[in-house]
């Protein structure tokens, strides 16, 4: 899983996974800077997403993805609302033979429709 890309099904952010944390779960907190009323606060990750992107963690004993923001801060981030978006290797090499049509497919597929 490691290096493996994700994107968060809340605000489509792609992220590279670089470690799973086995010590954080949706119920640990965090130091929150709310730019909208300039203030911080200590939240759940939980209670975060609750407010921020209206979502309901269902299963709250799941390990958190660590990556990183653009200043290397560490960033967590929840499975439960993560999507893989890579591609794996075998199914890259069979991609050509999928999407690749000829001309004369091309116009049969179409006179077909």
């Amino acid at each position: 899983m490691i290096g493996t890309v994700v994107a968060t099904e809340y605000n489509f952010q792609s992220y590279t996974i670089e470690d799973i944390d086995f010590t954080k779960t949706p119920s640990s907190t965090f130091e929150w800077e709310n730019f909208r009323e300039k203030t911080q606060q200590v939240i759940s990750y939980e209670r975060y997403l609750h407010i921020n992107w209206n979502r309901v963690i269902s299963v709250y004993d799941q390990p958190l993805i660590r990556t990183s923001g653009r200043q290397r801060r560490a960033i967590y981030i929840i499975p439960e609302f993560s999507v893989l978006t890579d591609v794996p290797d075998d199914a890259r090499r069979e991609l050509p033979k999928i999407c690749s049509v000829w001309p004369d497919d091309r116009t049969i597929r179409y006179n077909n429709l």
